[in-house]
């Protein structure tokens, strides 16, 4: 297998470090999510505002 130029060798260590920020922004966005998951669910009922039923809705 031939030695890869100066270019190439630059090109791969471009990709490898476009891949580890991918991979970085995919954990926070993942982490950002479960944080929105588990602050909608666990929500206290009285922080909820009661939507009374709306009679003209039909």
């Amino acid at each position: 297998m031939p030695r890869l130029n100066r270019k190439q060798k630059r090109r791969i260590e471009e990709q490898e470090g476009f891949m580890a920020l991918h991979a970085i922004m995919n954990a926070v966005i993942g982490v950002f999510r479960l944080y929105l998951f588990i602050t909608s669910t666990f929500r206290h009922p009285e922080s909820r505002p009661e939507l009374s039923p709306n009679p003209d809705f039909y």
